[in-house]
């Protein structure tokens, strides 16, 4: 998804790492089983709050699934959404209706636990989107065409590590396997929050399919060029931002931020031919301090979710003309 969209939900890390990572490499994972052990550990023991973990739902659309295993999957995501009392509902013909273009609709899940996962007993927040585009796989996880998608704000910085910036003890990386350090301010028209973080990424990918997951890597929570952390942006009397010299927001002390992780699947639907399911799952801490205690960044969500769908499936369709 395009960075802006994921410091909207407050997945920095995962936007740094998509940002830079999701090329296509050649590590494979064959049925159904990962070779991925980034995603593995969101999966299995989750992503750390504090003392506590939550673990992050297995993706709705596993490798090998036939046409109607494919459906009923789907068919699942759009009863746990049509169950809401709001918002319209969302048939399957609907939802994989080509037609339709850039405005076919998504199913977009915020602290929901109708799919079995998450709920109000989990720490954080989580965020499930599903949508379909039409395309080619290796089209989209074409390095160009994701790079495109990626654009940092102009104030943003990205980093891939290199091996003499790792914190001693840590191996050398392999295929498809980065270390991303993200700065950002959590909404790039709100000046309260500034994050910086680390995450730790890999892609895996077959003929069906593609994963990127991300998580932040403890290891650099208090690391001196790259750590794990969040600022508050300083305010004078009358709740204006203190700015330095060169007009950039002056920043208070740093806090320690690591409760970020997520992943994006990419699968061929079996049918319709070039039917692609793009299913995000994610979830990160928004501390209380940052917004007052209200959550801030849910409210923006919705209408945010819907610009960005909406933009990926416009560089899909343009980069499908564009191969012809």
């Amino acid at each position: 998804m395009h960075s802006r969209f994921c410091t909207s939900c407050g997945f920095i890390l995962a936007s740094a790492a998509l940002a830079a990572c999701w090329s296509a490499t050649a590590a494979v994972y064959a049925q159904g089983q990962s070779a991925n052990p980034i995603y593995d550990q969101l999966i299995q023991q989750g992503v750390a709050f504090g003392r506590a973990s939550r673990k992050i739902c297995p993706p709705t659309l596993p490798d090998g699934l036939n046409v109607a295993q494919q459906q009923q999957a789907i068919k699942k995501v759009l009863d746990a959404k049509n169950s809401n009392s709001t918002g319209k509902t969302i048939t399957y013909t609907e939802f994989i209706d080509k037609a339709t273009g850039i405005n076919a609709p998504y199913v977009l899940l915020i602290n929901d636990n109708k799919l079995g996962y998450g709920g109000p007993a989990q720490p954080g927040h989580s965020i499930d989107l599903w949508f379909v585009v039409y395309g080619k796989l290796d089209a989209i996880t074409d390095p160009k065409f994701l790079k495109e998608q990626f654009q940092p704000d102009s104030k943003d910085r990205i980093d891939v590590l290199k091996a003499t910036d790792f914190p001693k003890g840590v191996p050398a990386l392999g295929k498809g396997e980065w270390f991303v350090h993200g700065q950002f301010m959590i909404m790039s028209h709100d000046m309260r929050v500034r994050v910086r973080g680390t995450a730790h990424a890999m892609e895996t990918t077959n003929a069906d399919s593609g994963i990127l997951a991300v998580i932040t890597d403890r290891r650099f929570d208090n690391n001196p060029d790259f750590p794990n952390e969040w600022r508050p942006v300083v305010r004078d009397a009358n709740q204006q931002v203190v700015r330095d010299a060169r007009g950039d927001p002056q920043l208070g002390q740093p806090i320690l931020y690591y409760s970020t992780g997520g992943y994006i699947k990419a699968t061929k639907l079996v049918q319709p031919a070039d039917a692609i399911v793009v299913e995000y799952h994610l979830v990160y801490d928004e501390p209380p301090a940052w917004f007052g205690g209200k959550e801030f960044l849910r409210s923006k969500l919705y209408t945010k979710t819907q610009e960005d769908v909406r933009g990926f499936r416009r560089q899909v369709r343009d980069a499908q003309k564009e191969a012809k």
